[in-house]
C-alpha cells in the first residue's frame, strides 16, 4: 500500500517515515511539509493512506476537507491534538483514524495498516471524543433498535477495528453475506459509510472504549 506523509515538523516526519519504511506492506511515495505541498500530491497519488497532521499552521484542518472533495485517499490523522471539536471535525471529513503522537510511531506503522484495510483506528482520547452527546440520543436508539442482532454484532466488530473478513471468520459467514450486512446496516443508520458508522455506535453509547481490551470470540447461530 502506498503511503503519504504530510507533516510540517521535519523531526517528527523523519520519525514516521522511518516507521512507515519498516513495515514490509508499505510503500512510502511521496512527503509534504504543509498544504501546498498536499495540494500538489492530490492529484498524482490516487490511491494511498495519507499520514496527516492538519493542526498545525502550515497544514490546516481545511486540507481534510479538501482530500474528501479532491481525491479518494484513506487519511489517518496523526497529531498531538485531543480535542473533541478537532476528532469529531476529523472524522466528519472523512479520515478512517485519528492517532495521537503520544501513542508513539510504532504503533503509526499498525494503524497505518488498519486503515490501508479499510479499519478505522481511533486512539482511546479520540473514541471517548466521540462516546454519547447529550443531543440525538432519542433518534440514535430509535435507529439502532432497526438493527438485527447480526447487525448489532457486526457494527460492534466494526468499531474495535475488525475486517470484513475477520467479521466474517468469527461470525461464521461469507465476506460477501458480512458485506451484505452493512450495506443494509448502514441504510437503517441513515449513514454514508463504515466510518460514520462507527462514530454512531460510539455516540449511541453501544461501544465504549473499555471495548477495546475485548477480544471477539466465534458466535454460532
Amino acid at each position: 500500500m502506498d503511503v503519504l506523509v504530510i507533516e510540517a515538523d521535519p523531526l517528527a516526519r523523519g520519525v514516521i517515515k522511518e516507521n512507515i519504511c519498516r513495515e514490509p506492506c508499505l510503500n512510502l511515495v511521496a512527503e509534504a511539509d504543509g498544504r501546498d505541498g498536499a495540494r500538489e500530491l492530490m492529484g498524482s497519488c490516487p490511491d494511498c493512506v495519507v499520514v496527516i497532521d492538519p493542526y498545525q499552521p502550515k497544514v490546516g484542518p481545511s486540507v481534510l476537507h479538501e482530500i474528501a472533495e479532491t481525491c479518494q485517499w484513506q487519511v489517518l490523522v496523526f497529531t498531538a491534538t485531543r480535542s473533541r471539536s478537532f476528532v469529531s471535525q476529523a472524522v466528519a471529513a472523512g479520515a478512517m483514524g485519528y492517532l495521537l503522537k503520544e501513542n508513539g510511531a510504532r504503533a503509526l506503522s499498525a494503524a497505518v495498516v488498519a486503515v490501508a484495510s479499510g479499519n478505522v483506528v481511533l486512539a482511546d482520547s479520540a473514541a471517548r471524543a466521540l462516546l454519547p452527546m447529550p443531543a440525538g440520543g432519542n433518534m440514535r436508539g430509535r435507529l439502532l433498535r432497526n438493527l438485527t442482532e447480526q447487525e448489532l454484532r457486526i457494527l460492534r466488530f466494526l468499531s474495535l477495528g475488525a475486517s470484513t473478513s475477520e467479521i466474517a471468520a468469527v461470525l461464521h459467514i461469507s465476506d460477501s453475506t458480512v458485506k451484505s450486512h452493512i450495506s443494509h446496516m448502514l441504510s437503517k443508520l441513515e449513514v454514508r459509510d463504515r466510518t460514520q458508522a462507527v462514530v454512531f455506535a460510539y455516540q449511541s453509547g453501544l461501544i465504549s472504549v473499555a471495548d477495546f481490551d475485548w477480544t471477539p470470540t466465534p458466535h454460532r447461530g
